[in-house]
């Protein structure tokens, strides 16, 4: 028999950061008193289940046909955890950790999106624990993930009325689609089987499921970067505006989430701008080319700029023909906003300790008979640190940058890098430069934001040392950017 230890947490950050740290406390080898503290705040369960075995058998209880299909679980002694337990895990040779991430009611789009864009905390807590499951010195680490449906979170995982929720498994595959592939066998959700009965199985990675508001999480590093910020050829606009509705691009559907993620992106794009333009009332064979040529003829594209313009392009209603200027508008703060993600993104990559980067985007929705004012309050009440100005836009775009720094936050390793550079300049007289827009930083650091990144500015803001700063030439990219970035901007 091996352990199994089944943590129970909530689809939210800290929940995360607490099971992140309890389990790299046991790994690390620390005093059992240090775990015992770790654990403080966690519902974490003790049990027992033979070595070769499905994790799904955790979540979907066992079929005993030669018992006249008797049900029984796979775990044996199942119990809330004590001090002895973490004396036991401490010394296990043998460890399964089974994670069991509940979340709130769907109750609309932005709901379903606050669910999956919160799962990007845990694809930065496996990302972040592999290397101590690798097995090495006859040790044998093993983690599985289970996404609890909405409905229910125990088998069949019917609500009241008996109905079950499949929703967060399709969105969950498709949102952390590069990422389950890289960990088979990781993440598993629950999906209607043949018989129309829930069944409890890893997520899909083959499928190309469209979802209209959130873009899947990007792992970028040195490998893909340049895919995703080169310019777009003329040849591959031509490949990805001929792809038929429901033909996959290239290596989109490829096992090896490298070899998929360049296909997979553009693919994801190029069916949102279709959905668009259908949902406008307008024949995709009829005005692609049209949409295509409009490109072309706007400048170079990357990738990454691409993908944006494709989320934010709106629904043209009313209308007999294509009408451009809507898309002239998005073309232009698509590519602004693909500047300043690159930006950071570099930065992650040359500067973080992990030197890589998760990258995802979600597009909140003014509902159907909402008014302005409210899905601005319903915005500001889930980001309470922004301000919004009430000038009839009803469209967020929220884009969410990590790169799993845990010494610093993002404010504050930008001022520390530029103290060093401030440092570097002093010591080096012949060359000496002045760098009054570092000092002033320096100084205001408690006004400066995130928005700031992006060229965006408030009263309160340290506009005069951004303005002083930029024309300093020592120092012309925006350094090491760590930890979460979180922006919204108001379509």
């Amino acid at each position: 028999m091996r352990v199994v230890c089944i943590i129970d947490l909530n689809n939210c950050q800290e929940d995360y950061a607490k099971c992140l740290d309890f389990m790299k406390t046991i790994e690390q080898k620390q005093e059992t008193v240090s775990v015992a503290e770790k654990a403080d705040g966690l519902d974490i369960r003790i049990g027992f289940i033979y070595q070769d075995f499905s994790p799904r058998y955790l979540e979907e209880p066992m079929t005993v046909s030669e018992h006249g299909s008797i049900r029984k679980s796979s775990v044996q002694d199942c119990h809330k955890i004590s001090g002895e337990d973490i004396q036991l895990i401490a010394s296990e040779k043998y460890i399964r950790y089974h994670l069991r991430v509940h979340s709130d009611a769907l109750e609309s789009n932005d709901s379903l999106g606050g669910t999956v864009t919160n799962l990007h905390y845990l694809a930065m807590l496996i990302k972040d624990i592999a290397p101590y499951l690798e097995k090495k010195e006859k040790l044998d680490r093993q983690l599985s993930v289970f996404l609890a449906p909405v409905s229910g979170d125990s088998y069949p995982f019917e609500d009241d009325c008996g109905d079950v929720d499949y929703d967060t498994y399709h969105a969950a595959s498709q949102y952390l689609r590069l990422l389950s592939k890289q960990y088979t066998g990781v993440i598993y959700g629950v999906k209607e089987n043949a018989a129309n009965q829930p069944l409890v199985t890893s997520l899909e990675f083959h499928r190309g499921i469209l979802n209209k508001t959130f873009f899947p999480l990007l792992l970028i590093d040195e490998n893909n970067y340049d895919s995703l910020f080169s310019p777009l050829t003329q040849e591959y606009l031509d490949i990805l505006f001929m792809l038929k509705k429901r033909e996959r691009l290239g290596k989109s559907a490829d096992d090896d989430p490298y070899a998929a993620m360049t296909d997979y992106v553009a693919e994801t794009g190029i069916k949102h701008i279709r959905a668009i333009v259908e949902s406008s009332g307008f024949v995709w064979n009829n005005c692609r080319n049209q949409i295509r040529d409009f490109l072309r003829n706007c400048g170079e594209m990357d990738l990454m700029h691409f993908s944006l313009f494709s989320f934010l392009i709106p629904v043209i209603e009313e209308s007999s023909e294509l009408d451009f200027r809507p898309y002239e508008n998005v073309w232009r703060i698509s590519q602004e906003l693909s500047l300043g993600v690159r930006q950071i993104i570099q930065n992650s990559i040359q500067h973080s300790e992990h030197k890589e980067g998760f990258l995802t985007f979600y597009l909140h929705h003014k509902e159907e008979n909402e008014e302005t004012n409210s899905f601005h309050q319903r915005i500001a009440s889930r980001f309470p640190e922004i301000d919004f100005a009430a000038d009839g836009r009803d469209e967020a775009l929220e884009l969410i940058i990590s790169d799993l720094n845990e010494k610093e936050d993002m404010i504050g390793n930008f001022v520390n890098n530029l103290s060093f550079e401030v440092r570097q300049n002093e010591g080096q007289q012949k060359q000496r430069v002045g760098l009054e827009g570092h000092e002033t930083l320096i100084r205001d650091n408690s006004r400066i934001a995130i928005r700031n990144f992006f060229s965006e500015f408030r009263d309160c803001d340290a506009l005069d040392g951004w303005e002083l700063f930029r024309q300093e030439d020592i120092m012309s990219d925006l350094r090491s950017l760590p930890w979460l970035r979180q922006i919204v901007v108001l379509l």
